[in-house]
């Protein structure tokens, strides 16, 4: 069996966050974990320093990325990447890989 190297582009997309304006004090404190650079200790996210609502979800650009996906900063922290094994909401610093086709996370994950 032999391998080949491809463009990461052709078997993932990724997601990109936002942020629910800090303004709207309904936005926060909510039942979705909120995933930023701050929640990058180890291999896995498990759980996230903040959370938001479902309005704030809705009211920013984030997106809520199903538990098992490979989760990286695009700014600050670069290098770092985790699984997440919750569903989380994630910043604008982070993307999610999704898949296009059936690929094994965790080879995604140690690259």
């Amino acid at each position: 069996m032999s391998a080949h190297m491809v463009p990461i582009g052709e078997v993932v997309d990724f997601i990109g966050g936002g942020t629910p304006s800090r303004d709207v004090d309904h936005y926060w404190n909510g039942s979705i974990p909120w995933a930023s650079v701050k929640d990058f200790k180890g291999p896995s996210i498990d759980s996230t320093l903040e959370s938001i609502t479902h309005d704030g979800l809705f009211a920013s650009s984030s997106a809520l990325i199903p538990a098992g996906h490979v989760i990286m900063p695009t700014r600050m922290a670069l290098g770092k990447a985790a699984i997440n094994s919750i569903d989380v909401a994630i910043n604008q610093d982070l993307k999610a890989l999704k898949p296009k086709t059936r690929i094994d996370t965790r080879y995604l994950f140690r690259r």
